[in-house]
């Protein structure tokens, strides 16, 4: 992570690998695929991150690992903005919506990412999270579904953290 964090490079197809490889290890998950083809999609040609089964249940897990582009001591500068990372969190949550509608009953979705690297006590990603939770609805914070990542060391002698959130999406999207 620290590699990860000194560069601001994202490292989502690691990750869907480790996390994949964990859910492996739990007893009652199984069908676990990594880039799953949603069967209903087939003109979108829309793939999901990880899917896998739980207590009869079909879940399908978008994943993204969003890098900001402020500025911090230790980490490489970012020619990419803000806003289009997080815009990705927003489409792919869209995408996971549109395709739960095509799948077999007791689908739910999940959409989960790591955002970093952040300056410790760091506050400005908030006003993000405001902008997705109004454009998928969602009633409440994001903040309340996320946990940091903290003491991400970087090159000078200075730690980062990692935001990590994980939420239902749509909420109770049982269908």
């Amino acid at each position: 992570l620290a590699i990860a964090a000194r560069q601001k490079a994202k490292f989502e197809g690691w990750l869907k690998f480790e996390l994949a490889r964990e859910l492996e290890k739990k007893e009652g998950i199984a069908a676990i695929e990594v880039e799953k083809f949603n069967n209903g999609n087939e003109a979108k040609n829309l793939f999901t991150d990880i899917a896998f089964r739980f207590e009869n249940i079909q879940y399908y897990l978008e994943l993204k690992t969003p890098t900001v582009s402020w500025r911090m001591d230790g980490t490489q500068s970012n020619p990419r903005t803000t806003t289009p990372n997080f815009d990705s969190i927003t489409r792919d949550a869209q995408k996971l919506a549109s395709s739960l509608h095509y799948e077999q009953r007791n689908s739910r979705g999940i959409v989960a990412f790591v955002l970093f690297p952040l300056r410790p006590r760091e506050n400005r990603w908030e006003t993000y999270f405001r902008r997705i939770e109004k454009a998928l609805d969602i009633n409440s914070p994001l903040n309340e579904h996320c946990d940091f990542v903290k003491g991400i060391p970087l090159s000078n002698g200075n730690t980062c953290e990692f935001l990590v959130c994980c939420f239902e999406y749509p909420a109770s999207s049982v269908f």
